[in-house]
């Protein structure tokens, strides 16, 4: 799980968190209930990781679904960031207002753009990374992009490389996403999916 570490902000680009959305059937609060939601989620020990640089609250909703639960969710815009490759970070907090605790939160994430470069060593290596493992039958699958996943509790994000093996279509493989850690010059991460096979382009 990635946490806030101030060498990733080595250069200035300000924090661009993006606005959570919420669903159309919770209903905003305000007032008192809205100052004891928030407060429940911005002293949680593991929200409070992603404070300390400064936040914003987006909005406070009581989750319909969850209808006399006392369940909330809280948008918090916060000013941290994993350069190059995540611009802005918002929390979305969910608050059980009955039992005065966060039950969990997930991520909204901005990500961000790479330099030419930064888009040739990542490319680099990962085509040393596809010919060690996959041979020389393979094209490369777009240009270079930030690819990030996860689960709902934790999240990666890194410049990633995408090829397809083999490189005809009409036979079946795979596509290989070579993810890199630009700090380190490593592969980070490697995402492999079933390619299947296409059919020849038809004559004209």
């Amino acid at each position: 799980m990635f946490q806030p570490k101030e060498e990733n902000n080595n250069e200035f680009i300000e924090p661009q968190p993006p606005i959570p959305s919420f669903s159309s059937d919770d209903v905003m609060v305000t007032g008192e209930e809205r100052s004891k939601v928030v407060d429940i989620a911005v002293n949680d020990p593991e929200v409070k990781k992603w404070l300390g640089k400064g936040y914003e609250i987006s909005a406070v909703y009581e989750i319909t679904a969850y209808a006399g639960k006392g369940i909330y969710s809280v948008g918090i815009l916060t000013q941290e960031q994993m350069l190059p490759c995540v611009v802005g970070i918002t929390l979305k907090v969910n608050v059980d207002l009955g039992m005065e605790e966060v039950t969990n939160f997930t991520y909204d994430l901005e990500l961000g753009s790479l330099s030419e470069e930064q888009k040739e060593e990542v490319m680099n290596i990962g085509v040393n990374y596809v010919e060690e493992n996959y041979g020389s039958d393979y094209s490369i699958n777009g240009d270079v992009e930030v690819g990030s996943g996860g689960t709902s509790t934790t999240f990666y994000a890194y410049p990633t490389a995408s090829f397809r093996v083999p490189a005809d279509y009409q036979q079946s493989g795979l596509i290989v996403n070579v993810m890199v850690d630009l700090e380190t010059g490593n592969v980070a991460k490697v995402i492999t999916i079933p390619s299947k096979t296409m059919p020849p382009p038809s004559p004209p």
